[in-house]
């Protein structure tokens, strides 16, 4: 996003309500990497809370903004710094912002380009949310196709072992103690009625 004479930031939510640069090009420093901005501190967090690109020319002198980061941003030879939202799905999940090391002011074009960057990532960021929740459905799917066959399986198995108890009280007829065995085996449940067989067989 920078270019020669410039310094740009991605700066993103954090789990405690801040604003984290973690995408820092063209810095000389080092000092911005890894900052922590505050929710509507310095221009970067405004943007963020306002939803809506904005810009000062002149940092330093700037009544629009708080003055929390001029260190940084002098540090950084840093005299203009322009910034937008990055929205998805009707919500600011990011900023970029882009800053200027030579005095001038941000025209149209410049709000377009850094626009037209912030639009291009905001759709990466759908497309890999579509291809995670694609993942979760297939995951979904798998899940219960396997659930399902162990459902047929277990009951499949739990149909052949009653017909089988069946089976064996149907041949002990002729025994009467161990025919009534059997049939009071084949009342119980098929799990059951296993436990059943095992004491009825002598």
């Amino acid at each position: 996003m920078a270019g020669p004479g410039e310094a740009g930031w991605a700066a993103s939510p954090t789990a405690f309500g801040t604003l984290n640069l973690e995408h820092v090009v063209g810095n000389r420093t080092g000092l911005l990497r890894g900052l922590e901005v505050p929710p509507g501190t310095g221009l970067t967090g405004k943007v963020h809370r306002a939803g809506g690109p904005d810009w000062v020319d002149d940092y330093f002198r700037s009544s629009k903004i708080t003055h929390r980061f001029d260190e940084y941003i002098r540090a950084e030879g840093l005299r203009r710094v322009l910034a937008v939202p990055l929205l998805h799905n009707g919500s600011t999940i990011a900023v970029l912002a882009l800053g200027r090391r030579a005095d001038g002011a941000f025209g149209d074009r410049d709000v377009e380009r850094v626009s037209a960057l912030a639009a291009q990532a905001a759709l990466a960021v759908s497309v890999a949310e579509r291809a995670r929740l694609a993942r979760e459905i297939v995951v979904h799917q798998e899940r219960e196709r396997i659930a399902a066959a162990l459902h047929d399986s277990v009951g499949a198995l739990l149909f052949a072992i009653g017909s089988g108890v069946q089976d064996l009280a149907d041949s002990a007829q002729g025994d009467r103690a161990l025919g009534n065995g059997w049939r009071d085996c084949d009342d119980r449940p098929p799990t059951r009625a296993v436990h059943c067989a095992n004491r009825c067989v002598p």
